[in-house]
């Protein structure tokens, strides 16, 4: 299939490989798109399985076909949300094959093309048919690796390796996805007893429920295609409930950091984050979830601390004790310079959640800016217990090691990380600590080329090796586009020797922080 092919909530285009459901690209692999294609070309009728393993894998005979096709189909069910005991798209003919049974729209976008057939989708008989405009079928489809279908984003980026910003890594995460403890019924504790908002009493749509559940555990993950597929669902809870203020208090904060990674611009996210805050604000003045929302919008666009301080002590007022309030604090504070309460206020997440990962390496990041290295290095290790596939967290250890003056160790905690954007920063900085000039240049023209819109990490590279002006010349691009790991720029540890010079304190005055 090489046109675009449109069914139910989904669009998808078989020349770039991209599946969007209401406009938002769902990732999908190889296989499985391969099977959609041979599928929508045959709308309504029966594809056997041996031709989907002829299709799938031509001239090949050591695969277990049943298995492999068993796989994909499950996986592209997923995508599609699709059950095999219902289908709406994707019917099973027991021990026969596949039927595709969805409703097939033409591309409104696009006119037919003369020299392709066309023709249209025989439906069974319980649904309308639809004319539909199709293009050839190949049926050598590409075998695509898991990590390497993903279309490139912005800047001609991966979308994949999109990751949380360097200087709010972990600390921001749970503070932006646990937007609540329960669903809209949150409660919270006080004297031993747990009490229910005054607002609480709206009964909230079963179903609008289960998709806002979706959307929460969607973002825990700073993945461009979670973070969507996140709002996907979150939209739907929306549309569903329009009065659901926690729904509007997390697509706030899912808009804010699409904004960041770069899939919306920035201005406009912010714009459309900040709305959804305050509507949640509106609808629920005693939920603390959207004062959290929008603090994050005023620290990390606006660079606005008074505001969010002030923000962030009505979400305190109401919910002293839960963990996103005292995550957004310790935020704030490390923002403000003021790293032993971000440090205490880290600890206290933690006592609440003592088995989230991402809180464990928000706090050794927080103690390593404080110099209590050892101290870090064992908030690491616990991180790693419970996640041993955590980002960024061996390019902090790394870094805590150059600062023991352990190049050698270092090099082995770059080579462990997972996250391409940290394991090449990794490289600048250890390669050039081992006095391997070369290759630390080779590296960071990787990291400039592959991260043209990371402009703080590129800028935390070149200070680290003492090139004042390329360093300042790629914060001003993070100032331009507003990058929000500007907010921890006065205590991140590879901008210590830029302090002295006169344009940090003009970059602080800019601004608006006091240094």
């Amino acid at each position: 299939m090489t046109g675009k092919v449109r069914f139910a909530d989904f669009e998808v285009d078989f020349r770039t490989g991209e599946l969007r459901r209401r406009g938002i690209l769902i990732p999908v692999q190889g296989k499985p798109l391969s099977v959609l294609a041979i599928l929508v070309e045959r709308p309504g009728e029966l594809v056997t399985r041996d031709d989907l393993y002829k299709a799938l894998w031509p001239g090949q005979t050591f695969v277990d076909y049943d298995k492999n096709l068993g796989v994909a189909v499950a996986k592209l069910r997923e995508v599609l949300e699709d059950s095999p005991v219902r289908p709406r798209l994707i019917e099973t003919i027991p021990r026969r094959g596949y039927r595709f049974v969805g409703g097939l729209q033409p591309d409104p976008a696009a006119a037919p093309d003369p020299g392709v057939p066309q023709q249209t989708a025989a439906q069974p008989a319980s649904q309308s048919s639809t004319p539909t405009v199709f293009a050839r079928v190949s049926h050598n489809a590409p075998s695509i690796e898991p990590d390497r279908d993903a279309p490139p984003g912005l800047d001609g980026l991966n979308t994949r390796q999109r990751r949380v910003p360097r200087s709010l890594w972990a600390g921001a995460i749970a503070a932006t996805v646990v937007i609540s403890a329960g669903l809209y019924l949150r409660s919270r504790a006080q004297g031993g007893n747990i009490v229910s908002p005054p607002t609480a009493s709206l009964k909230v749509n079963p179903e609008a429920q289960q998709d806002y559940l979706k959307a929460k555990e969607f973002s825990q993950r700073w993945i461009v295609d979670d973070v969507k597929t996140a709002l996907i669902f979150d939209d739907r809870a929306i549309a569903i409930e329009p009065k659901y203020a926690p729904a509007f208090a997390l697509r706030a904060s899912l808009l804010e950091r699409l904004g960041e990674m770069g899939v919306i611009e920035n201005e406009e996210a912010c714009h459309r984050a900040r709305a959804d805050a305050l509507h949640a604000i509106e609808l629920d003045p005693h939920r603390a979830s959207g004062y959290i929302s929008l603090a994050y919008i005023q620290m990390n666009h606006d660079w606005n601390l008074p505001g969010a301080e002030a923000t962030l002590a009505k979400a305190r007022h109401l919910a002293p004790s839960d963990v996103s309030t005292l995550n957004a604090l310790a935020v704030l504070s490390r923002a403000r310079g003021r790293l032993d309460r971000s440090i205490a206020l880290q600890r206290q997440v933690i006592a609440l959640d003592p088995l989230n990962s991402a809180s464990y390496g928000g706090l050794a990041v927080r103690l390593f800016a404080a110099g209590k290295l050892d101290e870090a290095l064992a908030a690491h290790r616990r991180a790693l217990e419970l996640d041993p596939q955590l980002e960024y967290i061996h390019l902090n250890r790394a870094e805590i090691l150059l600062a023991k003056g352990l190049p050698t160790e270092a090099l082995k905690e770059v080579e462990l990380e997972p996250g391409e954007l940290w394991r090449l920063l990794g490289e600048v900085l250890v390669l050039h600590d081992l006095g391997r000039t070369t290759e630390s240049d080779a590296a960071l023209q990787r990291l400039i080329a592959t991260y043209p819109s990371e402009p703080y990490s590129i800028a935390c590279a070149y200070a680290y090796r003492g090139e004042m002006g390329e360093a300042f010349t790629w914060l001003d691009r993070a100032l331009e586009r507003r990058d929000a790991s500007l907010i921890a720029i006065q205590t991140d540890p590879l901008l210590t020797k830029l302090h002295a010079d006169p344009r940090f304190a003009n970059l602080l005055l800019r601004m608006k922080i006091s240094p």
